[in-house]
């Protein structure tokens, strides 16, 4: 301390033969690359889930649980714009799920159809839950 105080520049003379230097430019993250990258990765995982009917509700989380770096996305998303907006974009909401759910449990019954009730149960809705849109569909089909 009294160094600091009665001779401050010889103390900061000396201090600057010993600073090392901070080199963190190679660490830093590219986060236009990495948007790219995931979104790349998440059309690849979209295309082949496409045709899967067996597969839980395509959300925001089920895509980014199916990611190689899935606690980056999750924590930088708002770095990363292309995948927010490929995200927003393609999430299944709940009435095209329970819809796609309906369509699995009459594919399972084809080429007959169920009654109404034994489809609901086999799809795992109830009346309940069932949004509009699915009720729609029901009509439709049936």
């Amino acid at each position: 301390m009294w160094l600091y105080r009665n001779h401050h520049d010889w103390l900061v003379n000396v201090n600057q033969r010993y600073k090392r230097d901070i080199n963190n430019k190679t660490h830093r993250v590219r986060w236009d690359a990495r948007d790219l990258s995931t979104v790349k990765q998440l059309i690849s995982i979209r295309n082949e889930a496409e045709l899967d009917i067996n597969l839980p509700r395509q959300s925001k989380l089920w895509f980014i649980q199916q990611l190689n770096n899935k606690a980056t996305v999750e924590k930088k998303l708002a770095k990363l714009p292309l995948t927010s907006m490929f995200l927003e974009r393609y999430q299944e909401t709940v009435e095209e799920y329970q819809i796609r759910r309906l369509t699995r449990t009459l594919l399972e019954y084809s080429p007959r159809k169920p009654a109404e009730w034994r489809l609901l149960r086999e799809s795992g809705l109830s009346e309940e839950r069932i949004t509009a849109q699915a009720k729609e569909f029901i009509k439709r089909i049936l």
